[in-house]
């Protein structure tokens, strides 16, 4: 006896894998929000540490130590 896939059914799995695609996407859309938001963070923090101690070779530093770190 072969079995064989009704239509509806097919329809079912193509969109539950539709479903899945989306939700994997949003979930990368939101990673690389946050990896921005991170290298925002900082840069910020990093300015705000030029403003108090007002020390050029400590923001050149910092900056090349952000650079080189795996974030």
């Amino acid at each position: 006896m072969i079995v064989t896939a009704s239509k509806p059914c097919a329809e079912n799995i193509s969109r539950a894998a539709s479903a899945i695609a989306w939700r994997v996407a949003a979930f990368l859309r939101s990673l690389r929000l946050v990896v921005i938001a991170r290298q925002v963070l900082g840069m910020v923090s990093l300015a705000v540490l030029a403003l108090f101690l007002a020390q050029p070779w400590l923001l050149m530093a910092g900056v090349l130590m952000m650079g080189a770190s795996k974030g």
